[in-house]
C-alpha cells in the first residue's frame, strides 16, 4: 500500500486551495474572466504612447518617429491582438489578462513541480486575485508582460531535464524576448549566466562537464546582450537612456547642489528638495510631483550619455547615491498612499464606475478611440478587490524583505528553485533601484515571483501542509 503524505493528511486539507491542475487553470482564468468583465478601463499617458507605435508598425518607414525607449516587443503584439480581434477593448483586455493567466501558471507550474502541490496552488490564486496585478491589467501598459517574461526566466532556471542544450536554448530565446519587451531586462543578463551556471551545477551534471557548463553560461549571458545591443546602442545615441537615468538622479537629489550639472539652477534645486523634506529628510519617493521636470531641462543638455551620469553621480556623491538607493528601495516596499503609482492607479480602477483616460498628448491624440475604453459592467467588484489590497500589499513587502533568507536558505540546501526565484527577484529590484527610478510600480513585474518565492519559502520550512 502507498504511504499518505503528510501533505495529504486531514491538518491540510482544509488550509490550502485543491492542488490538481483541474482546478487552479480554470479557477486562474475564471477570477481573470470575471474581473475583466466587471471593472473598467484605463488608458495612461503611456497608453497612447503605446497605441501610437503599434499603430506605426506597417506603416512607411516607422522607426524615424519612434521613441527609442520603448522596445518593441509588447507593439508588435498588441498590433497582433488588434489585427486578430479589432481594434477595441477587449482585444488589448485580453492580451493583458492571458498574460496574468500564463503568469499564475508558471508559478504553479514550478512550485507544483519542486514537489509542493498545494502550495503552488495557493499561489497560482494569490497571482490572479492581487489587486496590484488585477488593476495593472485593465492599463493599456507593459508590467503584465514584462512580469511573464521574469516569470518565465525564472521557471526555465528552476526547470528540471536531461537536454541541456534544448533548455540553454529556450533560455536564450526568453532573455531575448525580454529585453525587447523592457529595457530594463538586459541589466538581468549576467544574472542568467550565473544562475544557468548555477542550475547546471545542482543537477549534478557527469564528471568532466564543468567546461560544458560553463559554455551554457556564455550563451546565456553573451546572445541576448549582443541582440539587445542594438536598439541599446540606438537608445543611448538619442539620449533617451541618460534622461531615463537623470529623472531619477534629479527625483532622488543625489547630487550634491554645487555639482557642475547644476550650475544655474542651484537655488532652485535645493528649493525643491527643501519643499520635499519632512523633519530634515526627503521622503522614499524624493521630490514632489513635477518639482523634477523643470530641472531636467536645464540640466539634460549637459549629460553626456547615462553610463557618464552614473558613474559621475556614484564618484562625486557615494553617501547620497547610497542614501538614494535605500530610499527607492523603501518607495518599493513600503510607498505612502499620497506618493504611490500603484495606489492611485488601484484607486482609478476600482473605485471609477467609468473608463478614465489621461489627457491626450500629441503626437497620440488620434491614436485612442472611444472603442479602446469600456466602463465597469459591475461596480461593486472593486470595493472587494480593494477589501484585498492591505493584506497583499503587507505580503508582497514580507515577500521583498524574505528575499535574502530565502536565497540563503536555498544554497545552503542546493535548492535550484530556491535560489533563482529569489536572486532573480533580488536582481530585478536592484536594477530599479540602481537608477533610482522612484515609482513603485518598478515593482509589479517583480509581484508573481515575490509571491511565489514566499510561498516556496512557507513551503520548505513548514511542508507538513504544502
Amino acid at each position: 500500500m502507498q504511504k499518505k503524505s503528510p501533505a495529504q493528511g486531514p491538518r491540510a486539507a482544509w488550509l490550502l486551495p485543491p492542488a490538481h491542475p483541474g482546478f487552479v487553470l480554470p479557477a486562474v482564468c475564471a477570477i481573470a474572466s470575471f474581473h475583466l468583465w466587471a471593472l473598467p478601463t484605463v488608458l495612461t499617458f503611456d497608453s497612447q504612447q503605446y497605441l501610437y507605435l503599434a499603430d506605426l508598425l506597417g506603416s512607411p518607414a516607422p522607426w524615424t518617429r519612434w521613441d527609442p525607449l520603448r522596445t518593441p516587443l509588447f507593439m508588435i503584439l498588441l498590433k497582433g491582438a488588434f489585427l486578430l480581434l479589432g481594434r477595441n477593448a477587449w482585444a488589448w483586455l485580453l492580451l493583458q489578462g492571458g498574460f496574468a493567466a500564463a503568469t499564475a501558471m508558471l508559478v504553479h507550474s514550478a512550485l507544483r513541480r519542486a514537489g509542493h502541490p498545494r502550495a503552488a496552488a495557493l499561489a497560482a490564486l494569490l497571482v490572479a486575485l492581487c489587486p496590484t496585478l488585477v488593476a495593472y491589467q485593465h492599463m493599456l501598459l507593459t508590467e503584465m508582460a514584462s512580469g511573464f517574461f521574469l516569470t518565465l526566466l525564472a521557471w526555465l532556471l528552476a526547470a528540471p531535464g536531461s537536454r541541456p542544450w534544448p533548455r540553454t536554448a529556450a533560455l536564450t530565446a526568453a532573455a531575448i524576448a525580454a529585453c525587447y519587451c523592457r529595457p530594463t531586462f538586459a541589466t538581468l543578463i549576467p544574472v542568467l549566466g550565473l544562475l544557468r551556471l548555477i542550475q547546471l551545477h545542482l543537477a549534478r551534471q557527469p564528471a568532466g562537464s564543468l567546461r560544458l557548463a560553463w559554455l551554457h553560461a556564455l550563451v546565456v549571458a553573451l546572445a541576448p546582450a549582443l541582440a539587445a545591443w542594438p536598439w541599446l546602442q540606438w537608445s543611448e545615441r538619442t539620449g533617451r537612456s541618460a534622461q531615463q537615468l537623470l529623472y531619477g538622479v534629479i527625483r532622488q537629489a543625489v547630487l550634491d547642489a554645487r555639482h557642475p550639472l547644476l550650475h544655474g539652477v542651484e537655488a532652485r534645486y535645493s528649493a525643491a528638495a527643501a519643499r520635499a523634506a519632512v523633519h530634515g529628510r526627503l521622503p522614499a519617493c524624493g521630490l514632489r510631483d513635477n518639482d523634477e521636470y523643470p530641472l531636467m531641462g536645464a540640466v539634460s543638455p549637459r549629460v553626456r550619455g547615462s553610463l557618464v551620469l552614473l558613474l559621475d553621480v556614484i564618484r562625486s556623491s557615494p553617501a547620497r547615491y547610497a542614501d538614494g538607493v535605500l530610499r527607492t528601495l523603501r518607495c518599493y516596499a513600503l510607498p505612502p498612499e499620497d506618493r504611490s503609482e500603484n495606489h492611485l492607479l488601484r484607486t482609478i480602477v476600482f473605485d471609477r464606475p467609468s473608463s478614465t483616460l489621461f489627457p491626450a498628448i500629441p503626437p497620440y491624440t488620434g491614436a485612442v478611440t472611444p472603442a479602446l475604453s469600456r466602463p465597469a459592467a459591475l461596480p461593486a467588484a472593486g470595493r472587494a478587490f480593494r477589501a484585498l489590497e492591505l493584506p497583499f500589499d503587507l505580503a508582497a513587502a514580507a515577500a521583498l524583505f524574505c528575499l535574502p533568507f530565502a536565497l540563503a536558505l536555498g544554497i545552503l540546501a542546493r535548492d535550484t528553485l530556491l535560489v533563482a526565484w529569489p536572486l532573480l527577484g533580488i536582481a530585478f529590484v536592484a536594477a530599479n533601484a540602481l537608477v533610482l527610478n522612484p515609482l513603485d510600480r518598478m515593482l509589479v513585474p517583480a509581484l508573481p515571483l515575490l509571491l511565489g518565492s514566499l510561498a516556496f519559502l512557507l513551503a520548505r520550512l513548514w511542508p507538513r501542509r504544502a
